[in-house]
């Protein structure tokens, strides 16, 4: 897979909020489906997930039109709890982490006979 291009934001800087805004208005401008890989930690990874989710893209309630993908940190259930608080959330549950993935290792040795195979058909 490619990489077309890369943004990047301190999460520590004072303005961080500014950088993630710039960088959902860039991909409000262009984006044509590609994965979003958000290389991010829980904390930031709320935030910025919230900052996609409400883009100027976004219409009529449909899920976002990203497809993310990034570390396990995204599949925690705190940062799932952390969306709770959200009026759209209580309205449609789940929809605020509608499109994200999160990749984790495999864990050969609690696998099932379906996913051995996977492994070793991929």
């Amino acid at each position: 897979m490619a990489v077309k291009r890369k943004l990047s934001f301190d999460p520590a800087a004072p303005d961080s909020d500014k950088a993630m805004d710039a960088i959902v208005a860039e991909l409000s401008k262009s984006y044509g489906g590609e994965m979003l890989l958000l290389a991010v930690g829980e904390d930031t990874a709320a935030t910025l997930i919230g900052k996609l989710q409400d883009n100027p893209r976004r219409r009529f309630g449909k899920p976002m039109p990203y497809k993310n993908i990034g570390p396990d940190s995204l599949g925690r259930p705190s940062l799932i709890d952390s969306f709770s608080k959200m009026r759209r959330e209580n309205n449609r549950p789940g929809i605020t982490m509608e499109g994200v993935h999160a990749v984790a290792p495999f864990l050969e040795d609690v696998a099932n006979q379906q996913a051995l195979e996977f492994r070793r058909d991929y």
